[in-house]
């Protein structure tokens, strides 16, 4: 498990892994748990799957498989920031192993790291997403200008969409009333022409997933907050 910022980076990294060359892939539907990507699913030798562990918390829950209250809300909450790397060595990787003189009870937490690296590292060795810093934005945006958590949302994608795509182009690309709409939020929020002009209020700040750092209880996940 990898804590990333918020749960839209989440969905970035799934994206980015979703067009990783070299090996068969595939998405999964949001039917399986939320944004999924799978390589080699149907392998008898190795395989591997990287999702969104709070979509699929969430879709536990819903199918009965999992109850709502063995989880606090602080936890879902905390899962929506994780995206999970599995990889599996399945039966037939088994039975070369053991026609090379190995033993599946000679495989150390160690060795089977190095076997997990060795599968993700080159697919995730240059997947690295932006924290926009959402949640603080949304929240200052909401606040500042006296709007609803929804209507903060939208002028904060616009915001976003301009730091990408531009000024003009954002203007151009939307409903004129909207563009208007948006932008006299951001303002009320302490956005400056000249910032907004710029793109320059929220530090768009590289996150890279490193294989040799996953989380592993909630604690950790507290601490990367």
């Amino acid at each position: 498990n990898y804590v990333l910022p918020d749960a839209v980076s989440v969905r970035q990294a799934l994206r980015q892994l979703l067009n990783t060359d070299g090996v068969r892939r595939k998405a999964g539907s949001t039917s399986r748990g939320g944004d999924t990507v799978y390589w080699s699913p149907t392998s008898d030798l190795t395989k591997g799957k990287a999702y969104a562990k709070g979509a699929h918390l969430k879709v536990l829950i819903r199918k009965g498989k999992l109850e709502e209250s063995d989880l606090s809300p602080e936890q879902l909450t905390m899962a929506d920031r994780l995206l999970r790397l599995e990889h599996s060595r399945c039966a037939r990787w088994f039975r070369r192993f053991e026609q090379a003189g190995g033993k599946w009870l000679s495989l150390t937490a160690e060795a089977l790291q190095h076997l997990y690296i060795d599968f993700f590292g080159p697919l995730t060795g240059g997947l690295e997403v932006k924290d926009m810093g959402r949640e603080q934005i949304v929240g200052q945006i909401e606040k500042g200008a006296c709007v609803t958590h929804q209507q903060a949302l939208q002028a904060f994608a616009t915001y976003r969409n301009i730091k990408v795509d531009g000024f003009e182009e954002t203007k151009s690309s939307m409903a004129l009333r909207t563009w208007r709409r948006h932008i006299s939020v951001l303002r009320k929020a302490g956005f400056s022409d000249a910032q907004l002009c710029a793109g320059n209020v929220i530090p768009f700040q590289a996150v890279r997933v490193i294989l040799a750092r996953p989380v592993t209880c909630w604690a950790d996940i507290r601490v990367a907050a």
